[in-house]
């Protein structure tokens, strides 16, 4: 997987929500809500491109793929309020 992208994350719009699951009687259920990310970085692998949520360290602790880097990028807006100038190649 290669990083191109990073933006700081200043707050969360509350617009979704990420959690861990378990699997209870067979059928998922939400177990914990997961942070949300000091950034978040685009990376390219295959034919498609992930929106990495990431700590302080720069770990990836959840993922969303997307078809475009565009679509990575509207993601990132959507839950963060990313705009194009807080993006910075890597």
């Amino acid at each position: 997987m290669n990083i191109i992208l990073r933006a700081k994350v200043t707050s969360a719009t509350g617009k979704t929500r990420h959690t861990i699951g378990k699997v209870r009687d067979g059928e998922p259920v939400p177990a914990e809500t997961l942070l949300v990310p000091f950034y978040v970085c685009v990376a390219v692998e295959g034919n498609g491109f992930y929106l990495l949520h990431c700590d302080k360290e720069g770990q990836s602790f959840a993922d969303t793929w997307h078809e475009s880097v565009a679509a990575a990028k509207r993601q990132a807006s959507f839950e963060f309020g990313i705009s194009e100038p807080d993006w910075k190649p890597l």
